[in-house]
């Protein structure tokens, strides 16, 4: 039997990047980020961001998830510059990296407040509705105010043939009532 080398360093997969456990925060972040805005837009909301609105505005949201991988994709390689050549070397590339995941989730805590509010406070139907249809809230105000035209419509026909019956009813009790009279011996 051959002899297996046992001096063979074990080969341990590492991730690239400098920091990898900050760098899938800063991923799912952005993609919450993008998640929460799509909602906001589909509800009637709009980008706050102005670089993001612009490519929005300019190519829909492919522009913006174009603009949301390319600021992640300079805020990594930043991290990494600062880490491997940069001010204070590691410890610095670690506090900006830490603190851009931080400051990535103010905007999805924020929207995803919003949406809480508008959901649970409000309580909203019609922005359930268009959540649940993903259809913009516009489209679903529209549905619901065609609907509520047609139910008012229909509530109109309902009263005007009420009010035909009667009218009839009335003609014709009153003919009943007359004729009553007529055959009543006198002194009633």
């Amino acid at each position: 039997m051959a002899d297996v080398p046992t001096d063979i360093p074990a080969i341990r997969p590492r991730f690239p990047g400098t920091f990898p456990r900050i760098y899938p925060w800063l991923f799912l972040f952005a993609v919450l980020d993008l998640g929460v805005t799509s909602v906001i837009l589909a509800l009637g909301g709009e980008e706050v961001n102005a670089v993001a609105d612009r490519a929005l505005q300019s190519w829909g949201i492919p522009g913006l998830i174009a603009v949301k991988a390319a600021s992640l994709a300079v805020l990594i390689g930043c991290c990494e510059l600062i880490a491997r050549n940069g001010l204070r070397g590691r410890r610095t590339g670690m506090l900006v990296a830490v603190g851009a995941a931080a400051t990535t989730c103010v905007p999805v805590a924020y929207g995803s407040a919003q949406l809480g509010h508008a959901l649970l406070i409000e309580q909203n139907p019609l922005l359930w509705e268009a959540i649940v249809l993903s259809e913009p809230l516009d489209q679903v105000i529209q549905r619901h105010e065609r609907d509520d035209d047609l139910r008012a419509r229909k509530a109109i026909d309902r009263q005007r043939a009420r009010a035909q019956a009667r009218e009839e009813g009335d003609r014709t009790l009153g003919g009943l009532a007359s004729s009553a009279t007529a055959l009543a011996p006198a002194g009633f």
